[in-house]
C-alpha cells in the first residue's frame, strides 16, 4: 500500500527546559516544507496469522520559525529529520463477509532530527546569531492495537479503521496512531481516503517535545 499522506503538524521542542522551536504547519506549509518524503504500508497474511509493517520518511524545512529566548522571540532557521516505523504481528479475530478484524502487537520506532539555527543573538542566553543546536532523538516504543474495515451494505464500499497506544519507555511516555476513512474495493485494488493520526509524547535528558501529526491520505492497496 504505497500512500500519500498530507498531515498537519504541531507542538513545541524545549532544550534545557527553554523552548527552542514552536511548530505549527498546516497541510499546505508542510508540502511547502518538504524536501523529500516516502510512505509505504505492507500487510502479509498466511491463515489467521499475520505480520505488517508501515515506514514514513519526511525531511522538512519549514519557513517562519522562531526560538524563545529569556522572553525574546529569535528567528530560526529550522530542519526537521522525521522517520516514523512500525512493525507488528497480526491475528485474524473475526471475519465473515461484512466485517474483517484484526488485533496486532509489535514495535513502533521515531527518529527525530532537528536543527535549529538563531538568526538573532540574546546576550542573556550566550547564544548567539550564530549558534546552531542540534537534537536527535531516537525511541523504540512497544504498541498494540486493532485494524480491519467494515462493509457498507453489500456495496464494494467499507469503512477502514486502525488504532494503536504505545509508550511504557524512558524517553516516550505516550504514543498512538489513528486512521478512519472510506474505501473502495474492486478486483484485487483497493483505493482508500482517510485521515491518519500520529500522536507522541517525549522526553529524553535535556529535551523534550510534543509532536501531533494529523491530516487526510490517500492509498491504493493492491493484493495479491
Amino acid at each position: 500500500t504505497p500512500y500519500m499522506w498530507m498531515p498537519g503538524v504541531s507542538g513545541p521542542v524545549y532544550h534545557n527546559n527553554t523552548k527552542i522551536g514552536d511548530l505549527n504547519m498546516s497541510n499546505g506549509q508542510v508540502l511547502d516544507s518538504l524536501s523529500i518524503g516516502a510512505m509505504l504500508n505492507g500487510l502479509v497474511h498466511y491463515g489467521r496469522w499475520g505480520i505488517m509493517g508501515n515506514a514514513t520518511y519526511a525531511k522538512l524545512r519549514p519557513s517562519g520559525t522562531s526560538s524563545y529566548q529569556q522572553g525574546v522571540n529569535v528567528d530560526t532557521d529550522t530542519t526537521f529529520w522525521l522517520g516514523i516505523y512500525t512493525v507488528a504481528g497480526t491475528y485474524t479475530a473475526y471475519a465473515d463477509d461484512s466485517v474483517y478484524l484484526d488485533v496486532l502487537a509489535g514495535a513502533r520506532f521515531l527518529n527525530l532530527n532537528v536543527k535549529t539555527a538563531l538568526k538573532g543573538t540574546v546576550a542573556a542566553t550566550g547564544y548567539s546569531a550564530d549558534t546552531t543546536v542540534y537534537t536527535q532523538y531516537n525511541t523504540t516504543n512497544p504498541v498494540a492495537g486493532v485494524q480491519g474495515r467494515i462493509r457498507m451494505g453489500e456495496s464494494q464500499f467499507f469503512v477502514p479503521f486502525y488504532l494503536d497506544v504505545g509508550g511504557a519507555s524512558q524517553n516516550s511516555t505516550f504514543n498512538s496512531q489513528q486512521i478512519l476513512g472510506i474505501g473502495y474495493t474492486y478486483k484485487n485494488i483497493d483505493t482508500l481516503l482517510v485521515y491518519n493520526n500520529v500522536y507522541y509524547k517525549m522526553n529524553k535528558d535535556n529535551f523534550s517535545a510534543r509532536l501531533d501529526m494529523g491530516g487526510p491520505a490517500i492509498a491504493t492497496t493492491f493484493r495479491f
